[in-house]
């Protein structure tokens, strides 16, 4: 379960600071990223999506890291949540054109997939899950 604890740490790590950028420099991090919201709106919910959920589940990971009460479940949702955003975002590399933000996210989101469903895989041969 240290190899669970370990990944987990690192994402919620990846969250939080992720979230505190955007809330210290919201147009530069956006402008790297190559995005843009046309109204108040489309603001707030890349504000939600990006600060509100990366902070949410990075803080949740970084709880269970320390507490390891639901190691195991976490460290199931981990490996399904990154797997989907490696998916997306290399189906986005197939489709757009991208430049260097999404493959260095790529560089970082398909090895912890493969990490994280390891971890799953490893708790499950211990009887952890």
């Amino acid at each position: 379960m240290l190899l669970s604890r370990i990944i987990l740490f690192i994402q919620g790590a990846m969250g939080v600071i992720y979230s505190a950028m955007l809330l210290i420099d919201p147009a530069g991090l956006a402008a790297y990223m190559g995005l843009s919201a046309l109204s108040g709106d489309g603001q707030a919910e890349l504000f939600a999506m990006y600060v509100g959920m990366s902070s949410g589940v990075g803080i949740l990971m970084l709880y269970v890291s320390f507490t390891r009460r639901y190691l195991a479940e976490a460290t199931f949702c981990l490996a399904v949540i990154i797997s989907a955003i490696a998916l997306a975002r290399l189906s986005g590399l197939l489709v757009y054109e991208t430049g260097s933000y999404t493959l260095s996210a790529l560089a970082y989101d398909v090895p912890m997939s493969f990490v994280a469903w390891w971890a799953v895989r490893r708790n499950s041969l211990l009887g952890e899950s």
